[in-house]
């Protein structure tokens, strides 16, 4: 069916139409009647032919995969529309067929609960709170029964941060799993945006399916402020495969002082005391025999609507979103996600310096000698 959204407006609204030539697809009742509950829009891109038919696809699963992302940590609000927000990809999940659903691991762990079955992924998107030891339990229950975590962690500068490098959270996954999150910010005067905590994937494994669509020449992948993460490939734990996904440039180290880099944004690197790079940013770990898997990135900002959109940072996302949920298993295509912020420019600190020089020196001065070079023929001219 044609809607003429000025013709039309009510029916317009209720398919959520806010361009021209958007194209939604949904469920029929049996006399022709639109199941509005059912509608979503096809995301145009460069192949309407494949766009189309993975907006059947994804209509076909729509509502048989659920993920929950907590919110009893101090997480980020899932409706939030600023720029620090991620409405982006709670939007984006919702219209690629999943339902994303809070919940509170703190109220289960509470009742003596578990995670919902129907949990295809848990999610923690910058907790701010460590685990306590019965929250631990629950994730180990959830775990143990073929469950799937997405960790996007933060540095967040309180007395009590989620997976704390001495914390119970981070020792159970670096026992059980061989991942873990260091106290260490990564700075990388090498491979950064506008500023060394801005720091670009400088190298990706593009050898699994969470990373194979990454590419960091031409879709670099932008974490700001971003802990190291790391991954024991030296021990054997039994049933359990893990590995490296984003490793820093050979000119990066972490950072370990935490309070001066919060309160005067001061850092240097200390030998001795700072940890030399390269570093990681993310990692992986599956359990063989549970189909249990995890996912941890020290960053949880290039989710955010504001760099979602920025280089790889929506591909890392949705495909790992794919991998948890076995989404790959089901459609032969990742999903996206979907924001309305603009994409950020990478800008070196040599570009800046070029910009200021021209726009405020040599620009001006241009002005002044052309203003001249016209007030002196004017003269003359008298």
């Amino acid at each position: 069916m044609y809607i003429d959204p000025i013709e039309q407006p009510a029916v317009a609204q209720r398919f959520g139409v806010t361009d021209d030539a958007q194209v939604f697809i949904s469920y029929v009742s049996e006399d022709g009647a639109v199941d509005f509950s059912s509608v979503a829009r096809v995301p145009r891109g460069s192949s309407q032919e494949r766009d189309m038919s993975g907006a059947l696809a994804r209509l076909l699963i729509r509502g048989s995969i659920t993920v929950y992302l907590n919110q009893s940590l101090g997480e980020r609000a899932l409706t939030d529309a600023s720029q620090n927000g991620i409405s982006g990809i709670y939007n984006g999940m919702q219209e690629n067929g999943l339902v994303p659903s809070p919940i509170s691991i703190t109220a289960v762990a509470q009742q003596n609960g578990d995670i919902p079955r129907d949990a295809a992924a848990l999610m923690f998107i910058r907790p701010t709170a460590d685990l306590t030891q019965a929250q631990i339990e629950v994730i180990d229950r959830y775990l143990g029964q073929g469950g799937t975590l997405l960790l996007l962690i933060d540095p967040t500068f309180n007395d009590d941060p989620f997976m704390r490098g001495d914390g119970a959270f981070n020792a159970y996954l670096w026992e059980n799993y061989g991942i873990r999150a260091l106290d260490a910010i990564i700075v990388d005067v090498a491979a950064s945006g506008q500023s060394p905590l801005d720091i670009i994937g400088a190298n990706v494994n593009t050898g699994t399916d969470i990373s194979a669509r990454l590419n960091p020449t031409e879709n670099p992948l932008l974490f700001r402020v971003a802990r190291a993460v790391d991954v024991d490939l030296e021990r054997t734990i039994p049933n359990v495969a893990n590995g490296r996904l984003v490793v820093s440039s050979e000119r990066s180290y972490g950072e370990t002082d935490w309070a001066a880099l919060s309160q005067t944004n001061s850092y240097q690197y200390d030998a001795g005391v700072d940890l030399p790079g390269p570093l990681t940013s993310v990692v992986w770990a599956t359990n063989q025999r549970t189909g249990a898997r995890i996912v941890l990135v020290g960053d949880s900002d290039f989710v955010s609507n504001g760099l979602v959109l920025t280089g790889g940072n929506g591909v890392l996302f949705t495909d790992a979103v794919a991998w948890l949920t076995n989404l790959d298993e089901r459609l032969d295509f990742g999903v996206r996600g979907f924001t309305d912020s603009l994409p950020l420019i990478f800008v070196s600190f040599q570009t800046l310096d070029t910009i200021a020089f021209v726009t405020v020196i040599v620009m001006p001065a241009l002005v002044l000698i052309l203003g001249a070079i016209v007030w002196t023929r004017r003269v003359r001219q008298r």
